[in-house]
């Protein structure tokens, strides 16, 4: 075994795999120099998964697409890797692994040590709590592995294993927060983390785009959020300020424009960030629609057959607005915005102002919008 790289070396890289473009490719270089393997293999396998499936990282002489063959060829029935024909973090040489499968798959191993002329293999396994199992082999073509061998990997195990715990729960919590944001995308939100003194530390794509092109906000020079109307823009600085320095300071909602809709909610960070960006104390979150007025109006005409004054109407109230402030907006008068509410009820067949909001947002008018239809 080379001794230029040791324990500490592989363990770094084996940390720090996890966050390469290529994962985990210096780990298995350098492991494929430290025990003068031909070539390296991390195969991390969720239970009932196929290896075709699973994730399966290769270096030096062999492709992924070709080990994933071999395996197709020759294991149908049972996926050679099962948890349950090995112990966990327990080396394993070809030899082994041949007297262990008990000639179920010799054209299996007769093709690896006389067509591609492995002379000797070892592997390793382990497990993390969820279940998923990581494979780590090495591959010699020629000579076989030493006593040494068996020990680092034994020694390499336990932070394998800690290594595999992370990068599932990684992957796990990087799944649910993409489904929660496609989420909040489709409903017409973004966000803003704001520092103390209103400077934008970070943000999502939908309040990126706000940022940048629906000239109600936007960024100064330093960072600053900036607001269209000056007034807005010192109460929420105003706002911020509190809320950094109260913990008993409450929400905010901010009216940033009528049309098209936008509206801004102001809440204390929940928890302070570690890391590069800054430190975040607000979070505003925006809510809106790229459609105007207009546009939604006559939406709502094509679809429920509305008149003009009773597609505004509508429109105000599943914005949430009362009927006595609809009307304000609208230069109503209460009782005549009544009479129209009545027909919008019978038209789009809603019993209230609360199922109309429920039939409105079933419709094809909840749908949002991609971000590149945001305002400019």
């Amino acid at each position: 075994m080379s001794a230029t790289l040791g324990l500490a070396d592989l363990t770094q890289s084996l940390l720090d795999g996890a966050y390469e473009t290529e994962l985990w490719s210096t780990f298995l270089s350098q492991l494929s120099a430290a025990t003068n393997s031909d070539f390296a293999i991390l195969l991390c396998q969720p239970p009932g998964w196929r290896q075709d499936d699973a994730l399966q990282l290769i270096w030096g002489d062999a492709r992924i697409e070709e080990s994933k063959d071999i395996h197709r060829r020759h294991f149908v029935s049972r996926d050679p890797n099962s948890g349950d024909t090995t112990s966990e973090a327990t080396p394993y040489s070809l030899r082994d692994l041949i007297e262990q499968d008990q000639g179920e798959h010799t054209a299996f191993y007769t093709e690896l040590t006389q067509v591609h002329g492995v002379s000797d293999i070892r592997q390793i396994r382990v497990r993390e709590p969820s279940g998923v199992d990581a494979w780590l082999t090495i591959v010699r073509k020629v000579g076989a592995f030493d006593r040494d061998v068996d020990r680092l990997l034994e020694q390499l195990a336990p932070f394998l294993r800690g290594v595999l715990r992370n990068y599932v729960t990684l992957q796990r919590e990087s799944f649910t927060a993409s489904l929660a944001s496609e989420a909040i995308r489709r409903l017409q939100f973004g966000w803003l983390a704001l520092d103390r003194n209103g400077k934008v530390v970070d943000c999502d794509d939908v309040g990126s785009v706000l940022l940048q092109r629906s000239g109600m906000l936007g960024r100064s020079g330093a960072g600053r959020l900036k607001i269209a109307d000056a007034n807005t823009e010192k109460a929420i600085l105003d706002s911020i300020r509190v809320m950094s320095t109260s913990v008993e300071a409450q929400p905010r909602a901010v009216s940033l424009s009528r049309d098209p809709w936008l509206d801004m909610l102001l809440v204390p960070a929940p928890r302070r960030f570690i890391g590069t960006i800054g430190k975040p104390v607000v979070v505003a979150y925006i809510h809106g629609d790229s459609w105007r007025i207009a546009d939604r109006c006559g939406q709502l005409i094509d679809l429920f057959r509305l008149t003009k004054s009773e597609a505004r109407l509508a429109l105000e109230l599943c914005r949430g607005r009362s009927i006595a402030e609809a009307a304000d907006d609208l230069g109503l008068q209460v009782e005549t915005a009544r009479g129209y509410s009545k027909k919008i009820y019978a038209k789009i067949g809603a019993r209230g102002q609360a199922d109309l909001v429920r039939i409105l947002m079933g419709s094809v008018l909840a749908l949002a919008p991609d971000i590149e239809r945001l305002p400019r």
